[in-house]
């Protein structure tokens, strides 16, 4: 008999074209471990864009501010939702020009409006109205009187409005409310001593183990693995630990989640196929010691199930959201993918590194692979040294073009400004791009951001930082400034990186919305890979 509720909340804003892996995850492992608790999941990122989308119809934003374009924004807007949502599919996959108007519309609306909410830090503080959608939210929560209320938080931008509403459900309520999610990865004391209105609990890290033995006997927070809670007004964290065999969490639940819902014409299933990373060793990175520096897996026939069961549901599209799939773990999946029979198509995260030989490439796009992201970040060999990458240059360029022949499209990662980069450098990632655009489809760029906690964050002097400081609030800003002693400096690399944008941008067909919304390009490379080769694009000259 489930005696008590637990209410697990996904807040504004983030990425809405596919369902949220983190909180159906919980709710499976609660429910399948604690058989008195039952769990509701509430995705009110999805509830904002749709309420956006609503207000579009009326021509206004959430904000109630009007439209910069006038009449024309309000009809764009308008098909636009629409489009994402399945109608038109001409527009969204034969009508690159269209699509991308409506994708620059929607990161415009997730950047600017969904969750923008200029007054939530005043309104948190008391000193302006809590928006109106924010009670909505709690007044929801309460109502379903819950015993617990957890808030995932993924992204920064999604830090005030979960403040917000749990500072309201605690005071309609008084339970008690647990927050978690990968931005917690260093900042969950400071986050407990700042809120006390609103959080009660921060989780870092993996949740399954840790909420569950926090609901099981919420009187003894020192026994909860990687829990930070208060002890005489001072917040203190526990040690972590982690579950060996992923197979014994059991599968995500995504029951209270219609996938169909989301903003994209087909339903796209993310999948996690293993926690952490296998090479943990890249020096700008910080996700991997969100797992304890840990790589596992799951089992293969848990994999199959788990596909199996979507494709069932009428799912054939998925994104396997690992932090990075290896080559022999890419392997055993395609084989097993094929050994099942499932007709899939899924792209995901991978380093380009020599294991990948043309059979096991041909055997991924056999099974489904339509395209892959690669960690390219530099064409130079020492800086990809510097960073601990594990890579070659030659090594990559092989990679993309065997990828590129087993139909798998090429999307890379370039990180410009690592520190010590020199202007040189930086042209021969240029030059790497220059050689090889005739297999690469589309180019995420980033300039380089100095992360707490990352190998370059924690020994400064060996990566030639002389100086470091925060970018802004740890809410708002995760990176911190720095001035590097030798390469660039951090002007320079911020000229450089804006004077090279317009030849990164022309990589792709579509709009560089494709790279905040990925789930979209599989769709679209599913359909129209064979109108978008690399040939048909138009590049300016290379800057230097």
């Amino acid at each position: 008999m489930r005696t008590k509720k637990l209410v697990l909340v996904y807040p504004p804003v983030a990425g809405v074209t596919s369902a949220p892996l983190g909180i159906a995850s919980l709710k499976g492992y609660v429910e399948k471990s604690l058989p008195q608790w039952s769990v509701r999941c509430l995705d009110f990122n999805l509830r904002s864009y749709e309420k956006a989308f609503d207000l579009a119809r009326l021509g206004r934003y959430p904000s109630g501010r009007v439209y910069r374009e006038g009449i024309l924004g309000e009809i764009a807007f308008t098909r636009a939702g629409d489009v994402f949502r399945g109608k038109h599919d001409e527009e969204f996959y034969t009508r690159p020009d269209r699509y991308s108007l409506y994708a620059d519309l929607l990161l415009r609306l997730m950047l600017t409006e969904v969750g923008g909410y200029e007054q939530l830090p005043a309104a948190y503080r008391g000193e302006a109205p809590m928006p109106e959608q924010i009670e909505e939210f709690a007044g929801e929560i309460a109502e379903d009187k819950p015993d617990a209320l957890g808030i995932s938080i993924c992204y920064n931008q999604q830090t005030w409005t979960g403040l917000c509403i749990a500072k309201r459900v605690k005071e309609k309520t008084g339970i008690p409310v647990v927050f978690g999610g990968t931005f917690f990865r260093t900042e969950g004391e400071r986050f407990l001593n700042d809120f006390p209105e609103s959080a009660d609990f921060v989780i870092a890290g993996e949740g399954e183990l840790a909420l569950a033995a926090l609901l099981s006997d919420p009187g003894k927070p020192e026994s909860v693995p990687s829990l930070t809670w208060r002890e005489g007004g001072k917040a203190r964290t526990n040690p972590i630990s982690l579950i060996n065999e992923l197979d014994d969490l059991g599968h995500p639940d995504f029951s209270d989640l219609d996938m169909r819902r989301y903003f994209s014409p087909s339903p796209v299933a993310p999948v996690l196929s293993s926690r952490g990373c296998y090479w943990r060793r890249c020096a700008f990175c910080v996700h991997y010691k969100s797992v304890g520096q840990t790589y596992r897996s799951h089992g293969m026939e848990f994999l199959i199930n788990e596909l199996k069961s979507r494709v069932e549901s009428g799912i054939r599209h998925f994104s396997f959201v690992d932090e990075m799939v290896s080559p022999k773990r890419f392997q055993e999946i395609a084989d097993a993918i094929l050994d099942a029979g499932l007709d899939i198509s899924y792209y995901a995260l991978a380093k380009p590194v020599r294991q990948f030989d043309e059979g096991i490439l041909e055997r991924m796009s056999q099974s489904g692979c339509r395209y892959l992201l690669w960690g390219l970040e530099s064409g130079s060999q020492r800086v990809l040294d510097f960073m601990d990458k594990g890579t070659e240059v030659g090594e990559i360029q092989r990679v993309f073009r065997a990828a590129h022949a087993a139909g798998i499209i090429n999307h890379v990662f370039v990180m410009p400004g690592f520190p010590t980069e020199t202007k040189p450098e930086l042209a021969q990632t240029l030059r790497f791009l220059e050689n090889n655009q005739d297999v690469i489809y589309g180019v995420h760029r980033g300039l380089f951001h100095l992360m707490k906690g990352s190998p370059v964050f924690d020994d400064p002097e060996r990566f030639g930082i002389a100086k470091t400081w925060p970018a802004g609030h740890y809410l708002e800003k995760e990176w911190h400034e720095f001035e590097c002693s030798r390469g660039m400096s951090r002007r320079e690399a911020e000229y450089y990186y804006n004077t090279i944008l317009p030849y990164l941008s022309a990589f792709n067909v579509y709009s560089l919305s494709l790279g905040h919304f990925r789930d979209h390009a599989l769709l679209i490379y599913e359909k129209s890979s064979d109108r978008l080769r690399p040939e048909s694009r138009r590049f300016p000259l290379v800057p230097f």
